[in-house]
């Protein structure tokens, strides 16, 4: 019902019982919200309206058991919504993903260099440049972890190259001690003992070099290589029972790599034949012209289940054994 201010009026619809005392007044107000009477479930609003033709009190209701006036203007007033709806969807739905996508693209960026850095490579950091704010955080949580990781590598690894260098001159005062004993039994074995503690300490210095950058560059001769590591462990073998064999088909086989490397891993397979071959039999180190080299022996070999966990450092399939680690 419509009321213009000086009490005119025009009505749609039949209204109510309930407000029919209040359409002569209508007029007089400028707003109201009518609800809430005894019994009665019916809502009612009245609202001053501008229009061309002047002002006008809108009095409008009668959605009895339906819910608040408001959902009647929404049901008359659908097929507006439902136009900017169908505009509006279609923009949001493109807008959203394209939005999206750009923050997430870089997300996934930094994801692909985490997974690419390597503990040789110190120093690599995850770029915060350009991530959403609300994963920066962890960006720079990620970052400083890997910091506290090399300081903690670092200290590790300078303990270990100063023990290593450390045992060198205790070692080296009880092998000239022992070298002035008598000879006999007792002094070969304490030796022997000897030279397996300057074996594991030069072990823990190779070992710690193999974890800092190496220079691959140098040009290798294999076949010389394996000759001059036979050569340097030859009169060991002898000494503990075994011939020992070079066989080598090729006058020089040129490789990149590290000379002192090679030769330390070379030496170990054959220290390893020499502790474990049970003393007879032929150590063979061959070095073919296309690049390997092996080392062979007549000792019962490496049980199967054993033989992938041998390239761990510092392993031994007797925990107790000796001989040198196949590092």
């Amino acid at each position: 019902m419509v009321a213009t201010t000086d009490g005119a009026s025009l009505s749609q619809g039949t209204v109510p019982a309930t407000y029919a005392a209040i359409v002569p007044l209508v007029h007089l107000f400028h707003s109201a919200d009518i609800r809430g009477a005894s019994g009665v479930r019916e809502i009612a609003s009245i609202e001053d309206v501008e229009t061309p033709v002047g002002e006008v009190r809108i009095l409008f209701g009668g959605i009895a058991g339906k819910g608040w006036p408001v959902l009647a203007i929404l049901e008359e007033a659908y097929p507006i919504y439902l136009s900017l709806l169908a505009i509006a969807l279609p923009a949001i739905f493109l807008a959203i993903p394209q939005i999206v996508g750009r923050s997430i693209v870089r997300v996934s960026d930094v994801a692909d260099m985490a997974s690419q850095i390597e503990p040789e490579r110190r120093g690599d950091r995850l770029p915060v440049a350009g991530i959403p704010k609300e994963v920066a955080p962890l960006v720079i949580a990620f970052n400083g972890a890997l910091d506290r990781i090399e300081n903690e590598f670092r200290k590790r690894q300078r303990f270990l190259i100063d023990a290593a260098h450390e045992l060198r001159t205790p070692i080296a005062i009880v092998q000239t001690r022992i070298e002035g004993l008598s000879e006999g039994p007792e002094r070969r074995r304490l030796l022997d003992d000897v030279a397996r503690l300057a074996d594991m300490a030069e072990q823990l210095l190779d070992f710690e070099r193999g974890h800092q950058t190496v220079d691959l560059d140098e040009t290798v001769d294999l076949i010389d290589v394996a000759r001059m590591a036979v050569a340097d462990l030859a009169p060991l073998a002898i000494a503990a029972g075994y011939e020992m064999s070079f066989q080598g088909d090729a006058m020089c086989v040129e490789r990149k790599g590290d000379s002192s490397a090679l030769r330390r891993a070379i030496g170990n397979l054959i220290r390893n034949a020499i502790e474990h071959g049970n003393g007879y039999g032929t150590i063979t180190v061959s070095a073919l012209a296309d690049g390997e080299i092996s080392v062979s022996d007549e000792g019962p070999g490496i049980p199967a289940d054993h033989q992938e966990l041998v390239f761990e450092p510092f392993y031994r399939v007797v925990p107790n054994s000796r001989g040198p680690d196949l590092d």
